[in-house]
């Protein structure tokens, strides 16, 4: 699993399910490798069915900015790191096809902490697809 991507955050989560712009901004890159081992049943082939599940740990760096609100003291906190550190990064996926069609799921990214707070940074994945080969 290889990505990068950049987040832009205006909204926060108030209470469950309940997210508001409170005037709060964080944005920021991510970009990860993640060698990925998987189990798979069935026949992967242009007509084959098959599932696949898979677990993979590697390395990420996540760049951010901005400031968010924390409950219940409302008090506002401004954070950066505009740094290439590398953390640890793990990723999950599932993945299925029957003939032609498929679906994944996926989800990885890094996790770190520095000395007040703890970031688990997530890209997950959704994908439905048609295989033709010829």
């Amino acid at each position: 699993m290889l990505n990068y991507s950049t987040f832009n955050m205006d909204k926060q989560e108030i209470s469950k399910d309940v997210f508001e712009d409170r005037g709060t901004r964080v944005k920021g890159d991510v970009a990860y490798i993640v060698p990925t081992f998987f189990y798979q049943w069935g026949e992967h082939r242009h007509n084959g069915t098959f599932a696949r599940i898979g677990l993979g740990f590697g390395l990420g760096v996540t760049r951010y900015t901005g400031n968010i609100e924390l409950f219940p003291s409302n008090n506002i906190v401004s954070f950066s790191d505009k740094s290439y550190e590398l953390d640890f990064a793990g990723g999950i996926f599932v993945e299925a096809r029957y003939r032609h069609w498929g679906i994944r799921i996926s989800a990885a990214g890094p996790s770190f902490e520095d000395d007040e707070y703890e970031y688990n940074v997530s890209n997950i994945a959704f994908n439905l697809g048609y295989s033709y080969y010829f």
